[in-house]
């Protein structure tokens, strides 16, 4: 194993790195990880490989303000995760594919800010990046698919920014944002998730612009709790159920997006949701463009509600229909049987 700290900046090239050998966490006294960078080191680690670690601990460990630059390398086929940031670490993780690890490809901890750029996230069994604690990656261009659980989760007090990226194909959630989370989120592209493409909970406050949600076996985006999101301009698309939900305690801020073809209803507010509903468009949704139960009061205002398969508009309460069609746009819906459907929906 390598270890670099204070100030230390080796170069490390094209070099193969592995435990395979080491069954027994004993046999390697006290250092578990193939690379560790503390301190302040500096180190360059390039085209290496880095493999076949039986230990839970990471493959490459990063902490105490240690900023080394891991580039174009292999780390893949370990039992822990690929690589750790903790206690205040700062890499710069460029071009390396880590791939096929027993727990996620990169976990963020511990107010890291490491950046990474054109990374490939991919096969590993606990999932992709995880941002946890009062961690805050820059990431961008990366591309993370095909993990075995969440593609991104996002937790504690963790605010990263994601721009650029594409999160597909994972088996659980495109992300998961949670506790009290937050962050921006801007121009990434969630799809063929076989969970949401994205959801929020507990108090998060995510900022989402310009983002496509598409493709996702379940709904674009579902957010529950008192999760506070502000979504605007993202196109959310041809989702295998409804577009976006947002139901409990929910204060959403939903603006100028456009949400289409998604297989049930293009919003629905429920139990207790509320917040702002301005200037999107919302048409050909298989179900109805929007959906207002229970106590849900949001404020629609200018938005575009046609071409849907069963239905402009319904809510629960007649108070909120009492204007929608002077302050909305709502026209060209399928027309409904009032008896079957509810008497309140404006087609």
């Amino acid at each position: 194993s390598l270890m670099t700290t204070d100030e230390a900046a080796p170069v490390v090239t094209r070099c193969r790195m592995s435990l395979a050998g080491v069954r027994n966490p004993q046999q390697q006294g006290r250092e578990k990880c193939m690379v560790r960078c503390s301190g302040h080191s500096q180190a360059k680690i390039t085209h290496c490989l880095l493999t076949m670690s039986p230990l839970p601990d990471p493959a490459v460990e990063v902490e105490y303000e240690a900023a080394p630059l891991l580039q174009l390398n292999s780390i893949l086929g370990n039992a822990g995760a690929g690589v750790r940031c903790q206690m205040h670490a700062k890499p710069h993780l460029l071009e390396n594919d880590i791939n096929g690890n027993g727990l996620a490809a990169v976990l963020v901890t511990g107010n890291s800010e490491p950046m990474l750029q054109h990374n490939n996230l991919h096969s590993n069994r606990g999932g992709g990046l995880q941002v946890l604690g009062d961690a805050k990656p820059s990431c961008s261009e990366n591309t993370v698919f095909a993990n075995e659980q969440v593609g991104v989760l996002v937790s504690g007090q963790a605010r990263p920014l994601l721009r650029l990226n594409k999160v597909q194909g994972n088996q659980g959630p495109g992300m998961v944002m949670n506790a009290e989370a937050a962050g921006t989120y801007i121009g990434n592209t969630f799809m063929g998730n076989f969970g949401p493409g994205v959801t929020c909970s507990g108090t998060s406050e995510g900022t989402f612009e310009g983002n496509k949600i598409q493709h996702n076996k379940q709904s674009g985006v579902m957010c529950w709790g008192e999760a506070c999101p502000a979504l605007s301009a993202n196109m959310v698309a041809e989702n295998g159920e409804a577009g976006l939900v947002l139901g409990e305690s929910v204060v959403a801020s939903v603006n100028q997006n456009t949400v289409f073809k998604n297989e049930g209803s293009g919003v629905v507010f429920g139990d207790h949701a509320g917040g702002q509903l301005h200037g999107n468009a919302i048409t050909e949704n298989g179900g109805l463009g929007l959906l207002i139960s229970g106590q849900s009061r949001p404020d629609c205002r200018e938005n575009q509600v046609k071409h849907n398969k069963q239905g402009g508009v319904n809510a629960d309460n007649l108070e909120i229909l009492k204007d929608f069609k002077q302050l909305n746009y709502v026209f060209a819906n399928v027309d409904v049987d009032s008896e079957s459907q509810g008497d309140c929906i404006i087609a």
